[in-house]
């Protein structure tokens, strides 16, 4: 207890206002006095008892009993993260290499979320975050606040960090406009936005500006088309590679393909499974030169076990079915869903579009 005394002091939280003030250092030295008198009493005992402490609350821990106003470890954590915060915001430059897969689920309706499940796991973890984003009306609110929990729960058994909000706006554009700015002050920001592949040109027109309001606020977007993402023992990981602006030549990132490399790799790594790496070659000639560029990149980004391949059509792009599960293709913000929809029934496999959102370097 008087070890608590002094944590509360120094945390300075509104609820430790005790009658009786006394000066910091005199719970420290009772603490301190308690534990030396122990050892010199009995130094096994004394061991034993500090086991028999932690096992104590190890156990309570997990029995995850609820106090009526919680306890002094919500304050200590917070005081730690809050200390963390802003150590982080006053460091300068870029954050290539703390980037971390942390994803904002758009949910209209929270049975969608069953089919990507899979594939939102295998991107989120091991230590990125799920943020599900409720957009609703008066008609589903009541099934989102019940369901979203739920959800945020299956995520927390999988030991990926999940939290849900919802938001109630006219239409679907304004609404994850709105969470996108409203999010994007946080912290903990996310850093890419995942959403249905459009299947009417009414829905296209939403999806093509909420893109582009996910580039204007620096997320990342990615575009899912299939069902099939839980069947991860029966392929691998295929990633297409468009031809670079500058050519096929390295330089210090992958240009527009940062994000969808990255994405690849987790899904390798994950799931454990292969990945195929194929380099689309539009212009004649340049073969050679796209094999080499696939060797570069791969080495410089230390990915192991890479098959490589090249397509000079598009009509090449589709692998044999036993080598891949997933289909990965990188977009900017000026989508063009026909494009999409061919590359779609030529892969014949779920696919992903993915658009880069400035932050990421898979080279990194």
């Amino acid at each position: 207890m008087v070890a608590l005394d002094a944590y509360e002091q120094s945390l300075k939280l509104v609820s430790f206002r005790p009658l009786l003030r006394i000066p910091r250092i005199v719970p420290l030295i009772g603490a301190s006095g308690c534990l030396f008198a122990m050892f010199i009493i009995d130094v096994a005992f004394g061991g034993i008892a500090i086991a028999v402490v932690i096992i104590l609350h190890t156990y309570l821990v997990h029995k995850r009993i609820k106090a009526p106003f919680g306890d002094v470890r919500s304050g200590l954590f917070t005081a730690l993260a809050e200390w963390a915060a802003s150590k982080v915001a006053s460091l300068a430059g870029p954050r290539e290499k703390t980037w971390k897969a942390n994803v904002l689920v758009p949910v209209e309706d929270s049975r969608d979320i069953v089919n990507v499940f899979p594939l939102l796991r295998d991107i989120a973890r091991p230590n990125g975050f799920v943020r599900l984003l409720g957009l609703t009306g008066e008609r589903n609110y009541h099934e989102m606040t019940k369901n979203l929990p739920d959800l945020t729960n299956k995520f927390e058994e999988n030991q990926i960090f999940s939290t849900w909000t919802v938001i109630d706006a006219a239409t679907f554009p304004d609404k994850l406009a709105a969470g996108i700015e409203a999010l994007g002050g946080a912290f903990f920001r996310s850093s890419m936005i995942v959403l249905p592949f459009p299947e009417s040109g009414e829905r296209e027109e939403k999806i093509r500006r909420i893109i582009q309001d996910a580039q204007k606020n620096k997320l990342g977007a990615l575009l899912v088309s299939g069902e099939e993402f839980g069947l991860s023992a029966r392929g691998g990981v295929h990633l297409i590679i468009d031809r670079p602006e500058n050519g096929w030549k390295i330089g210090i990132d992958l240009g527009k393909t940062d994000l969808a490399f990255l994405l690849a790799y987790k899904l390798k790594r994950n799931r454990k499974t292969s990945m195929v790496l194929t380099a689309y070659v539009s212009k004649a000639g340049e073969d050679q030169k796209a094999l080499e560029f696939m060797e570069a990149i791969v080495e410089l980004a230390r990915i192991p076990n890479v098959k490589f391949n090249l397509a000079n059509s598009e009509e090449e792009f589709r692998v044999d079915s036993g080598d891949s599960a997933i289909t990965i293709f990188s977009i900017t913000d000026e989508v063009n869903f026909r494009e999409m929809q061919k590359r779609i029934h030529l892969a014949k496999s779920p696919c992903l579009f993915v658009m880069d959102s400035g932050w990421e370097n898979a080279l990194a």
